[in-house]
């Protein structure tokens, strides 16, 4: 074709038949026999300037700057859009494929789904046309940052391991907030009747700046609307001959280790909305796991693993993970489409249910857990009734301490004051004893010098000393103790007139003062 391409008359009757295959070629050919011309050799990476729309256009538009990946069926650049100056991601079908009617339908689709959906968790498309040498691209926006498969394959790299549980849990719920956004975008694409098909990690950009986009349409597929859809957006319909690239019953496209169980078996029929919750749920099961929830293998194990579902349970790999996020992801991925979550939209809101602290519903709670959710959910309540109690506790001990040292001090008063009282009740016995014999004695002593001292009038006169000394003894004891009958009766005995005749009548003025005291 490069040598007929060179021949006017030839080139001008393929052109007349304007197909759009012809025109690919013809316009391939022609670079490739320019460089034949000048090199003596085709560069396979001289294709480097692209028009808009119209391939016979002569200003180019984009200009690659650097290979930015590579994809199944086509390849992303760095492009610089000359016209508004700006880097955009430039996505062109790879050239082993680029005569394939095929393959370049598929692409031609994909540009013009990623197109058409219009939400912001899908990246935007600016503009779809073919190169100088007839291959389809479009130009999408250029997203910085990383995918989502870069950002778990972080979490759980050995520094991230190494961080402290809340920091771990806190970079948790920002990836799972991203999942939100992607369900979200997912439930968009169902709304206008369009399955992804290949949900991935790696299908999924995460802007530096919050922006959470889902990428690579390739396997895209218009099936209608299956499923609830509060969207007023209007069903999809390609206008780029989706016909001819059917996929036939039985064959198996997509990712196997995030692939549902119908779309692996190639049940095309079952497919719908479902299959895509499938994928979200896989998704889910990376984040928590770290893990594809289908190992690695031989494509006959994978699919017999995804059709009985050998997944292992999130918790067996990861037992930090709450059962109800394991709950979450487990019915997601439930191997019957009737058992998963009814829409991505109902995922969504299971999983905002979650990082609200709410209960879920694949996850019957126990009744510890709800009553932990309470204390949360009323924390200033139960801090204001902690705080009373803690008062009134305190106040409490404190009042009780005071009562129990009053209660200490007045046991103390009354212990002293019964042995002080124990001790002045035996003192008084001692000191009435000795009261007692003293004045036994002295009454003693005073009847003894009565009798001896009576039968000598010589003696008349010491005879009169003593009793004088013992009346003013007893005289003495009886004022202190004027209650004593004791004492009085003996007073009585000592005083004047009481004892012998010789001495009465010197003992006169004795009598009178006694019978003051009223001692007859």
């Amino acid at each position: 074709m490069a040598s007929l391409s060179s021949i006017s008359s030839a080139r001008r009757q393929l052109a007349a038949v304007q197909d759009v295959d012809i025109e690919q070629t013809l316009s391939r050919a022609e670079v490739v026999r320019q460089q034949k011309e000048s090199k003596g050799q085709i560069d396979p990476k001289m294709e480097a300037t692209f028009l808009l729309q119209d391939p016979g256009a002569k200003s180019e538009r984009f200009r690659i700057l650097r290979p930015h990946a590579m994809g199944g069926l086509g390849m992303v650049s760095v492009a610089e859009d000359t016209e508004l100056h700006r880097e955009v991601a430039l996505k062109e079908i790879q050239g082993r494929f680029s005569n394939d009617i095929g393959s370049r339908n598929r692409f031609m689709i994909e540009a013009e789904i990623t197109g058409r959906l219009e939400h912001p968790g899908i990246v935007p498309v600016y503009s779809l046309g073919r190169s100088s040498t007839g291959h389809p691209f479009y130009v999408m926006r250029f997203i910085r940052g990383d995918s989502l498969k870069d950002a778990i394959s972080s979490h759980y790299s050995d520094s991230a391991k190494s961080a402290s549980k809340d920091v771990r849990a806190q970079a948790l719920r920002k990836l799972l907030r991203r999942l939100v956004d992607v369900c979200n975008a997912i439930e968009y694409a169902h709304s206008r009747g369009v399955l992804h098909r290949d949900l991935k990690p790696g299908n999924i950009m995460l802007g530096k700046y919050g922006e959470t986009l889902v990428v690579d349409w390739g396997l895209a597929k218009t099936v209608g609307r299956k499923g609830q859809h509060d969207s007023d957006e209007p069903t999809m319909i390609p206008s780029s001959g989706e016909g001819s690239t059917e996929t036939r019953m039985g064959t198996v496209v997509g990712t196997l280790a995030y692939m549902s169980p119908e779309q692996a078996a190639g049940r095309l029929d079952e497919l719908g909305p479902a299959a895509d919750v499938y994928c979200l749920g896989g998704t889910l099961y990376c984040m928590l796991t770290g893990m594809a929830p289908i190992e690695k293998a031989p494509t006959e194990d994978m699919l017999k693993a995804i059709s009985s579902g050998q997944v292992k349970p999130v918790r067996q790999l990861n037992p930090a993970i709450d059962p109800a996020l394991e709950a979450i992801c487990s019915k997601a991925m439930s191997l019957k489409p009737s058992d998963r979550y009814a829409s991505s939209a109902v995922l969504a809101e299971e999983l905002e249910r979650w990082l609200a602290d709410e209960p879920v519903h694949a996850y019957p709670e126990p009744l510890v857990r709800r009553l932990g959710r309470s204390v949360k959910r009323h924390r200033s309540l139960v801090a204001s009734t902690i705080a009373i109690l803690l008062v009134g506790f305190v106040s409490l001990l404190f009042v009780n301490g005071l009562v129990a040292r009053q209660n200490r001090d007045l046991k103390a008063a009354n212990d002293l004051a019964e042995e002080n009282r124990i001790l002045a009740e035996a003192g008084q016995a001692n000191a009435e004893e000795k009261l007692g014999m003293a004045r036994n004695v002295t009454l003693n002593l005073v009847q003894i010098a009565e009798k001896v001292l009576s039968q000598n009038d010589a003696l008349g006169n010491v005879r009169e000393s003593v009793m004088d000394e013992a009346f003013n003894l007893f005289t003495k004891i009886h004022r202190e103790s004027p209650k004593d009958i004791g004492v009085a009766e003996q007073l009585a005995k000592v005083a004047p007139g009481t004892m012998a005749p010789p001495l009465r009548a010197s003992r006169t003025p004795f009598r009178s003062s006694l019978g003051g005291w009223g001692i007859q």
